[in-house]
């Protein structure tokens, strides 16, 4: 019988990193409990430079994922977050430049500085919730969007709402809600499908 490797170090409730044999893998799904321990973050730091990574899985009891966590995985196509995560946190997915689409959970509050510096490729970013709670979202900088770093290249950049529990609506023409009071900074920065009265909105 083929010996158990396992694939995650972890501290406590949280995942510190990967073994040495998690590293070989190109697609993970961290469980929701590791040994009856019940997993409920990620450290910072913790897939830094694992450049084997393309698929990742977060599940829903996951609360906070710290800085830098995905830092220069530079192979990530795909990420699932956990739908219960209300901060990307600094530095979070810097130099993933194989993202091309990104799904914000609507439980997302704020996303920090340069947590999206150097994804070039992302074209795509579906949102889970509605417009009124995207305009709420405190993005620090212009690389907090996922979009921001894209800027700089001549591809669409497109936003998409989710309209079902299993469909999105991708949103050209920008249609601001009364009951917005105020759009954050950065919100709508370099989605270029976008009009607003017959003008291109960016």
């Amino acid at each position: 019988y083929a010996s158990w490797r396992p694939i995650f170090d972890i501290s406590n409730n949280t995942i510190t990193g990967l073994t040495s044999a998690g590293k070989q893998l190109t697609e993970i799904e961290i469980p929701s409990q590791i040994d009856n321990i019940n997993i409920t973050s990620i450290q910072s730091n913790a897939f830094k430079d694992c450049t084997k990574l393309v698929k990742v899985t977060i599940p829903n009891s996951i609360t906070t994922i710290g800085e830098s966590a995905f830092y220069s995985c530079t192979s990530l196509e795909e990420i699932k977050l956990s739908n219960v995560l209300n901060k990307i946190n600094k530095n979070m997915f810097y130099n993933c430049k194989s993202l091309n689409e990104i799904i914000i959970p609507e439980s997302i509050k704020m996303v920090d500085t340069d947590a999206f510096y150097g994804c070039e490729n992302i074209s795509i970013i579906k949102y889970d919730g509605n417009i009124v709670n995207w305009c709420a979202i405190n993005f620090i900088n212009m690389y907090s969007i996922p979009t921001g770093y894209s800027l700089y290249r001549t591809s669409v950049r497109k936003f998409y709402i989710k309209n079902t529990n299993t469909s999105y609506e991708e949103i050209l023409t920008l249609q601001i809600p009364e009951e917005v009071s105020k759009i954050n900074n950065y919100c709508f920065y370099g989605f270029n499908n976008m009009w607003n009265n017959g003008d291109r909105w960016l």
